[in-house]
């Protein structure tokens, strides 16, 4: 059976967004400031900013990402001074993360940088109905569920 040119067309759509993606998120942003910060921490970073007094279990959780990559994550947040580490008297288990000003200072950069990029997304939105919208949203959700399903390598 011959694939769907449609398929192709749009499997190639989404590999070219996937690609571009990967390509501006190796690109380092300075948000800013004089700290320069590559895309990956600063999700971790957001994340962060949006779930104060967080444990790495606890971001795991929430991102689907391995303890020793945020593991990692985190120390090079801690090194650049962007993050403080802390432990709650009469608890020695647990390690909490929180910003620092520096941090904010980084959070609330990359906060206006999305707020730029979003009003075009925002633009190009106005010109589909709901149900396109939540047509997109839906596509969007089940095909990641999709592609999720193939980290097995099968």
């Amino acid at each position: 059976m011959a694939m769907d040119p449609y398929i192709i067309n749009l499997n190639e759509a989404l590999t070219k967004l996937i690609n571009t993606y990967n390509t501006i998120s190796k690109i380092p942003r300075s948000y800013g400031t004089n700290i320069e910060i590559y895309s990956s921490d600063m999700h971790m970073l957001e994340m962060l900013g949006r779930h104060s007094d967080v444990r790495i279990v606890e971001i795991a959780d929430m991102t689907g990402l391995t303890k020793g990559t945020i593991s990692k994550t985190i120390k090079r947040l801690f090194n650049k001074k962007l993050i403080v580490r802390y432990q709650v008297e009469g608890n020695k288990k647990d390690v909490y993360n929180n910003l620092t000003k520096l941090g904010c200072e980084v959070f609330n950069g990359h906060d206006r940088y999305h707020e730029e990029r979003n009003a075009v997304v925002h633009d190009l939105l106005k010109k589909v109905t709901d149900e396109q919208r939540e047509f997109l949203m839906n596509f969007l959700e089940s095909y990641t569920t999709i592609i999720d399903g193939y980290k097995d390598g099968k």
